[in-house]
C-alpha cells in the first residue's frame, strides 16, 4: 500500500447498530458503543468502486483501510473519528489472509 501525503493512520471508535422497537411499535436503530477502536487509513473510494457498490444497492464515498489484526467493525456499525462519522457498507479482506481490511464507507453528517 503507498500512502499519499497526509494520509496517516487515524484512530476510530466502533459503535454496533441496535435495531428496537419505540413506544409506538414503529422500528428504530440506535448505536452502542463496542470498546473497539480500529486504526485506517481514510481514502475517498475511486469511481470504480463506487459503481460497484451502487451495482449492490449502497452508497459509498470514503475506503477506510485496515492494517492486520482482525475485521472489528461490520456492515451496519458505525465509526467515529473525531468529527467524522462514516456508516460501514461492506467489509472486505483482500486477499484472503487477513492483512488487510477494506470498509467500503458512506460519510455521514446528519448523525448524531
Amino acid at each position: 500500500m503507498y500512502l499519499r501525503p497526509r494520509q496517516i493512520f487515524e484512530r476510530f471508535l466502533v459503535e454496533e447498530k441496535i435495531n428496537r422497537l419505540d413506544a409506538r411499535g414503529g422500528q428504530c436503530s440506535e448505536y452502542k458503543p463496542t470498546g473497539e477502536a480500529v486504526f485506517c487509513v481514510v481514502t475517498r473510494a475511486d469511481p470504480t468502486e463506487i459503481e460497484k457498490m451502487k451495482s449492490l444497492h449502497h452508497d459509498v464515498s470514503h475506503v477506510l483501510v485496515q492494517r492486520g489484526g482482525r475485521a472489528k467493525a461490520k456492515v451496519g456499525d458505525r465509526l467515529i473519528g473525531g468529527e467524522r462519522k462514516f456508516l460501514v457498507q461492506a467489509v472486505d479482506n483482500p486477499g484472503g489472509i487477513g492483512q488487510w481490511y477494506a470498509y467500503f464507507c458512506n460519510e455521514r453528517f446528519d448523525l448524531n
